[in-house]
């Protein structure tokens, strides 16, 4: 099965190309649903921690974002 993410991840498609093709699979119900649930989900967790680091946060070795305070 396709694997949308994985593509995304290597450059070879763009995140919303990605998103798009995950989330109308899973709508049509063609294929494994829960597949592409996780391809979504995937894509969303990539999404959050970007935006997060757009934002000046730090992801720690515990999985806790920082923010450093500013000087």
């Amino acid at each position: 099965m396709r694997n949308v993410y994985k593509e995304y991840k290597l450059g070879l498609i763009s995140w919303d190309k990605a998103f798009c093709i995950a989330n109308n699979k899973a709508a049509l119900g063609k294929g494994d649903t829960d597949y592409w649930a996780d391809q979504m989900n995937s894509l969303g967790c990539d999404a959050a921690e970007r935006i997060m680091a757009l934002l000046g946060y730090t992801h720690g070795e515990e999985g806790i974002y920082i923010k450093p305070a500013k000087k």
